[in-house]
């Protein structure tokens, strides 16, 4: 009775707490690191950063025009997370 009263005064509490415990679930059920030998990057690099540096390579090598703008890539595509910025 005191924890939900509780949680209905800090609701922001309950709101990290559950995506947390189903991201740790995930990653029990898969072994991802630190409760197995897998690695989540690795799905990652294969659908996001090696279309991104093969972009990347094919502009700056044949195309520096499309290098600020293009329209090969749709705006929130996978390349425009990972452009390097500074």
């Amino acid at each position: 009775m005191r924890l939900i009263h509780w949680l209905q005064k800090h609701p922001l509490v309950l709101a990290a707490a559950v995506p947390a415990l189903i991201m740790a679930g995930y990653y029990i059920a898969t072994k991802v690191w630190p409760f197995g030998n897998n690695s989540i990057m690795t799905v990652d690099m294969g659908q996001q950063y090696i279309d991104f540096y093969s972009y990347y390579r094919q502009t700056l090598f044949g195309h520096p025009g499309q290098f600020f703008f293009t329209f090969n890539k749709d705006l929130g595509g996978d390349a425009l997370g990972t452009w390097p910025i500074t």
